[in-house]
């Protein structure tokens, strides 16, 4: 009888080692596909933190193009206009500057018109024609 036990003793020692083996292969197992489920999981909420990041970025680009395009407009808009002024002051210089001349001739007429007087012209006759001259413009 004693020989039977000692003949089943290694058996169930490699049985029961193999038992313990097999759990600890279990535990492992268990362990590592939590760790892969709490990997997956903080994976999955840093790519959802990324999605919202690159969805702001996106919104802010659209932003900032929208406020370039404004400011290119902006920018064609005064060009026109800085041309268009432009052209109106020179046709002030030149109105200017024909009017200047008409009233540097009133003047030169007016001031004849004082050495004509005294041979019977009228200072106010001369005055109507240089307003006449000033108003045919």
């Amino acid at each position: 009888m004693r020989q039977k036990y000692w003949q089943l003793l290694p058996s169930e020692s490699i049985f029961l080692h193999n038992r313990r083996h097999l759990g600890f292969v279990n535990i492992h197992r268990n362990f590592l596909s939590r760790l892969a489920g709490q990997q997956v999981k903080s994976l999955e909420t840093e790519i959802a933190g990324y999605k919202k990041s690159i969805q702001k970025e996106e919104e802010r680009n659209e932003t900032l193009t929208m406020v370039l395009n404004k400011t290119e407009t902006d920018i064609s808009v005064t060009k026109k206009l800085i041309k268009q002024n432009l052209a109106k002051q020179d046709a002030l210089k030149q109105m200017y500057s024909t009017y200047s001349r008409t009233l540097h001739e009133t003047e030169q007429a007016l001031n004849k018109s004082s050495a004509v007087s005294s041979s019977g012209w009228s200072v106010t006759l001369i005055k109507l024609l240089a307003l006449l001259a000033i108003t045919s413009w």
